[in-house]
């Protein structure tokens, strides 16, 4: 896709990536002068009704969640062609860091997961399961601050993005067994909590040892042995690697999700009771959100995010008379948008925030996100009305 030469008020765009359903463009807010990054949502055949019904529901998803170690939704467009959304723009990732450092020291390490578990903490809160945490969905940026992205995985339309309606969702290198193995959920009834809280267990085994767990050129090789194999011991695999720690992980890999931490809260509490010093830095990570993004908020009582670049940082009073004024519309807005043909067996529709799919229709790596037999719907947890929303029209002026 073409670099537009201007969406909105975002200029000086320039591409960064490209999947099966959008393109993500690096660009100038001309209000603000921030770098962001743009997605735009490609037009043509492959286009239905459904991508701008998840490209919506992303928006209103990532604004609700409104975290510092989420991504920032900033504004966007879904009413004119090309529709957009635009984000924070964050330089480096974790993948990156690994592909310089394999195996990042213990303190830097329970930095980074630490972050990770309070954002899921995060999105838990409001009902939403991330079906592929792994390090390109990990943003860092110069101080190793984390933000997750990508949230969710999209039903393809195409047989080899293997991401069908009724299948497995995830990346193979980093997918739960549940996700795996769906009939592994028979007493549950969907994906949960712990199932995030494995795929960050593969990251922090990836962290500490210098590679994942599981290898394979098959991606659904991969995701059988997250299944049947026996989890690989982290300290036969790295002696150097402190004890506790590898306790630590290896209680996320557990093959039963009840073995598992039942929340993030719990891992990122784990950690802390080993590096206690994450406490104190995450503390102070929220008091520079909050004062840097209410200098330049506004707010008109709609739930709608008016004037400055951000949804984040308002004192949580503001987010708790934001979630009462829209509860009452939020309910008729999910529902004309998600018409009960289009979500699965919970009634919930599929957030999708990721541009992972294989534009070319080959085969997919197994760092790709992968699909095989599954449950009906491909569905998660049950999204909360978002506190507030930036600037993203969503009907015709």
């Amino acid at each position: 896709m073409q670099a537009p030469a201007r969406l909105g008020r975002f200029e000086d765009l320039s591409r960064i990536d490209e999947g099966g359903q959008a393109t993500v463009f690096r660009a100038r807010d001309s209000q603000t002068g921030e770098t962001v990054a743009v997605k735009v949502l490609h037009d043509g055949p492959a286009f239905s009704q459904v991508h701008l019904e998840r490209f919506r529901f992303e928006a209103e998803t990532v604004a609700g969640i409104n975290h510092p170690n989420v991504v920032r939704l900033i504004g966007g467009d879904l009413h004119g062609i090309p529709k957009f959304l635009a984000f924070e723009y964050i330089e480096g990732s974790l993948k990156g860091m690994l592909e310089r450092d394999a195996r990042p020291g213990v303190e830097k390490l329970a930095w980074i997961a630490y972050q990770v578990a309070q954002g899921l903490e995060a999105a838990h809160a409001t009902g939403v399961i991330h079906r592929d945490v792994k390090p390109s969905n990990i943003l860092l940026d110069g101080d190793d601050t984390a933000r997750l992205i990508d949230f969710g995985i999209a039903r393809g339309v195409t047989a080899q993005t293997l991401t069908r309606t009724g299948a497995m969702v995830g990346t193979a290198l980093y997918m739960s067994p549940e996700q795996a193995e769906p009939s592994l959920l028979a007493t549950r009834s969907d994906l949960g909590p712990q199932s995030g809280i494995y795929s960050l267990g593969v990251v922090l085994y990836e962290m500490a040892v210098g590679h994942v767990p599981y290898t394979s050129e098959s991606p659904l090789a991969i995701a059988r042995m997250h299944v049947e194999e026996d989890t690989p011991d982290v300290l036969t695999a790295n002696p150097e690697v402190p004890g506790w720690l590898a306790g630590i992980i290896e209680r996320c890999l557990q093959k039963n999700p009840d073995d598992r931490f039942q929340t993030a809260t719990e891992l990122a509490d784990a950690l802390a009771s080993h590096v206690p010093d994450v406490v104190d830095r995450h503390a102070e990570l929220f008091r520079r959100e909050v004062d840097d993004r209410t200098k330049t908020q506004s707010f008109d009582g709609s739930g709608i995010s008016l004037g400055g670049s951000s949804t984040r940082g308002r004192s949580k009073w503001w987010w708790a008379v934001a979630a009462m004024v829209v509860l009452s519309i939020a309910a008729s807005v999910i529902a004309s948008v998600f018409p009960w043909d289009e979500v699965g067996e919970a009634g919930l529709p599929v957030i999708d925030l990721g541009v992972a799919d294989d534009p070319a229709g080959g085969d997919v790596a197994p760092d790709e996100p992968v699909a095989g037999d599954g449950p009906s719907g491909d569905v998660v947890g049950l999204p909360a009305p978002p506190a507030t929303l930036p600037q993203v029209d969503t009907e015709p002026t």
